[in-house]
């Protein structure tokens, strides 16, 4: 019911992912992740992706009925994905630096 995938450091080749049930799930990255993949898929009613630093290739992926979920990317983010797939009733996607190509869908 809580889960909470914290990874601090360099992480060049990272993968969190949590699949089924998972109604509170935290995914942090703190630091220097060139190629991290946060993917949730099942139901996550309020399940937050949070990526600080330099991620120069960030994806953040939600699958399945998330009905609040908050992706906030803060930092640097020359090519960053946050998709969402699945029934969202409140979907937030929150980029703050510089975002180059950012691409939401």
């Amino acid at each position: 019911s809580e889960t909470v995938l914290l990874v601090i450091g360099d992480s060049s080749e990272a993968i969190l992912p949590v699949i089924g049930d998972s109604s509170e799930t935290v995914l942090l990255v703190i630091g220097d992740s060139s190629e991290t993949i946060l993917p949730v898929i099942g139901n996550s009613s309020e399940a937050i992706l949070l990526v600080i630093g330099d991620s120069s290739e960030t994806v953040l992926l939600v699958i399945g009925d998330s009905s609040e979920t908050i992706l906030p990317m803060i930092g640097d983010s020359s090519e960053t994905v946050l998709p969402v797939i699945g029934d969202s009733s409140k979907t937030i996607l929150l980029v703050i630096g510089t975002a180059v190509r950012p691409f939401s869908r």
